[in-house]
């Protein structure tokens, strides 16, 4: 588990996640696992891949944060699955749009790195953690504590989770013609 163990402390000073936002991430990824238990093996290597995919998904820190709690609070039982959902979405499609979106701070492999250059500096501005807050929060006081029960509107809050982190992380990049 050491070279595991180092792996997920790289991961954490490459992204700026701390010891308090990867509790939440354990939160999110392994519900099952309980609170102050050692973590086994098997969950370090879900971990690793899930903070690959946050990375590559463009969370910052205080956006994830917020994110996560926006996420528990708002949709309930199923705020792990629609929260997953819109983050492998937007980790695929920032994956393959690299030009627009830059590569994951995580991302070892030579062939992007060279092409794509390195990651972008993933140090978030006050405003920008500022704006996350807020958006957040609006969206949250609209309908903290509904469930969400239409696939129509499960869809529409899941695009709004995906705009948002894109928008936020200031990620949005050029328009294409």
């Amino acid at each position: 588990m050491d070279g595991r163990a180092q792996t997920l402390t790289w991961q954490l000073q490459l992204t700026g996640y701390g010891r308090e936002l990867l509790t939440a991430i354990a939160e999110a990824t392994l519900p099952a696992h309980e609170q102050n238990a050692p973590v086994r093996e098997h969950e370090l290597a879900v971990l690793l891949d899930a903070i690959d995919v946050l990375a590559q998904a463009g969370w910052r820190a205080v956006a994830l944060h917020a994110a996560l709690r926006y996420c528990r609070e708002r949709f309930g039982e199923r705020w792990r699955e629609l929260f997953w959902r819109a983050s492998l979405r937007m980790a695929c499609m920032r994956f393959e749009d690299a030009p627009r979106y830059g590569v994951s701070p995580l991302e070892t492999d030579p062939v992007r790195l060279a092409r794509w250059g390195p990651a972008p500096d993933w140090t978030p501005t006050p405003s920008v953690a500022a704006s996350v807050h807020e958006q957040l929060a609006l969206q949250g006081s609209a309908g903290a504590g509904s469930h969400v029960t239409s696939t129509d509107n499960r869809n529409r809050e899941e695009k709004d989770l995906v705009s948002n982190n894109a928008h936020d992380n200031g990620a949005a990049g050029p328009k294409r013609a």
